[in-house]
């Protein structure tokens, strides 16, 4: 398992993106929150995960966002 101490690889971590309304309007200037003191927050500097002493390993299998562009592989539509 990748023990790098990001959002993305942190039980805590969430994209900003997929959360409800309204902090989902936050993800142009957050692209990521953190729940580890019990409620959402955004991390304005996602480095400080790394020395973070709550950061926990994201269960096995967990569901993380790599981009916003789709899943890996996926076509991407030509807008014209």
């Amino acid at each position: 398992m990748n023990d790098e101490h990001l959002p993305r690889t942190c039980k805590w971590g969430s994209p900003t993106l997929f959360l409800s309304y309204p902090l989902w309007l936050d993800a142009w200037t957050w692209e990521w929150s953190c729940d580890s003191h019990g409620a959402l927050r955004p991390l304005t500097d996602t480095s400080a995960c790394r020395q973070c002493p709550r950061w926990e390993p994201a269960a096995a299998g967990a569901v993380r966002a790599q981009c916003h562009d789709g899943p890996p592989g996926a076509a991407r539509r030509r807008i014209r």
